[in-house]
């Protein structure tokens, strides 16, 4: 997992392989920052290869409370290239959350960081 650019006021990483520990590391930070910030959080995500997640990631201290420091700031979350079967569980769980969250194919980033900038009605 690494951090990538999707512009201002926009927290964006991909995934591609394994996720671990170490990749908290990098991500964690960035994460904290922007919630800390006050204001909401818009977030994109880019699945090129989602390999599963490693039993390290479930014990570090700092994954759950930022997961639901999350659910109270984020605004919009856009999922792109996501496996059938992991779109299939965002849209169950997704119906859930506080936050809109869309589903883009992975041809589809452009729209998935046009829908990000767009405005929300008050």
């Amino acid at each position: 997992m690494r951090m990538i650019d999707a512009g201002p006021d926009v927290l964006a990483f991909e995934i591609d392989g394994l996720m671990t520990g170490r990749d908290m590391e990098t991500v964690a930070p960035a994460m904290q920052k922007a919630l800390e910030s006050g204001g909401p959080v818009d977030m994109l995500v880019r699945v090129r290869n989602y390999g599963g997640f490693s039993p390290d990631l479930l014990t570090r201290g700092d994954v759950w409370p930022l997961k639901l420091a999350a659910l109270g700031h984020v605004r919009r979350y856009a999922l792109v290239g996501a496996p059938g079967w992991m779109a299939s569980t965002i849209r169950v769980i997704g119906a859930m959350l506080p936050m809109e969250i869309r589903l883009f194919d992975a041809g589809d980033e452009d729209s998935a960081r046009a829908w990000l900038k767009e405005k929300v009605a008050a």
